[in-house]
């Protein structure tokens, strides 16, 4: 079957952008991570028109400077930064730090720079951040970690982030299975095709309802990888932008030094 590259790279529609806008950099918060808070708090309060706010992009570079992008999640914003959680020794783990998981024991471990990038559609609002990377303390990464469904603290044992499955999705899910016996999980929980019974090594096969489900599966012991952990990105720009009609949208762009998190905030207006 013929195609034409031509016509599958025409896009046609000419969006407009009508936002409210950036009126001058006093209506703006003199820190950029309050500022971001607002607009965040913004985009969760209109969950059917931007049901994932927290979802944004990073970029990340090789040694041999080639960069690389996807789609992560925004686990917390804090007074320093913009916190993610990831495996260390993933593709993105090992270009922000080159020791991989190794290492992590004592003081902040800083690794190599990253990019990354908000757009709620819906508000015509995006936001754009350029920061250091740090691992996040351990302790703050285990109790991150407890909090979350059992499923997914089996899957980040599971996966062997960006490396190639030659045994394909089988593999994986026997990878699965042999951790939910390990920790006592019942078989399926991880993949979606569990009863709703009580998990845990202790667990009776006992039906229950689905709050409840979720709350005895927290208190399942599960240890946090050692290659798995938090990654903070310490700005020292951050741009936000406010879509205009006829493209002239408002730009506003923080800068400080890097690693100087005292300094004021440099606030100016960009060109379009």
């Amino acid at each position: 079957m013929s195609s034409n590259p031509s016509k599958l790279q025409t896009v046609q529609n000419h969006e407009t952008y009508i936002s409210q806008g950036i009126p001058s950099s006093s209506s703006l918060d003199p820190n950029p991570l309050t500022q971001f808070s607002t607009w965040f708090e913004l985009a969760q309060s209109k969950p059917d028109q931007v049901p994932e706010p927290e979802a944004m992009s990073i970029s990340t570079c090789s040694s041999r400077s080639i960069p690389s992008t996807r789609v992560v999640l925004l686990k917390q914003v804090d007074e320093r930064g913009f916190v993610f959680y990831t495996n260390y020794a993933s593709r993105k783990g090992k270009e922000l730090f080159s020791d991989g998981y190794e290492g992590d024991e004592g003081g902040v471990i800083k690794g190599g720079y990253a990019s990354i990038a908000f757009y709620w559609r819906a508000l015509h609002l995006s936001v754009r951040v350029v920061g250091r990377a740090e691992k996040v303390d351990r302790e703050t990464t285990k109790e991150y970690f407890d909090g979350r469904p059992v499923g997914s603290r089996i899957g980040a044992w599971a996966s062997a982030q960006s490396e190639v499955l030659k045994g394909g999705r089988e593999e994986l899910e026997e990878k699965v299975r042999e951790l939910e016996r390990k920790f006592g999980v019942p078989e399926g929980t991880a993949t979606g095709t569990a009863s709703s019974v009580e998990a845990g090594p202790d667990g009776e096969g006992k039906k229950m309802e689905s709050t409840e489900q979720e709350n005895k599966e927290k208190n399942v012991e599960i240890p946090v990888p050692p290659f798995w952990g938090g990654v903070r990105i310490v700005p020292f720009e951050v741009e936000f932008w406010a879509g205009r009609p006829s493209r002239l949208h408002d730009r506003f762009r923080y800068t400080r030094e890097e690693g100087d998190e005292v300094a004021e905030w440099k606030i100016e207006r960009l060109s379009p």
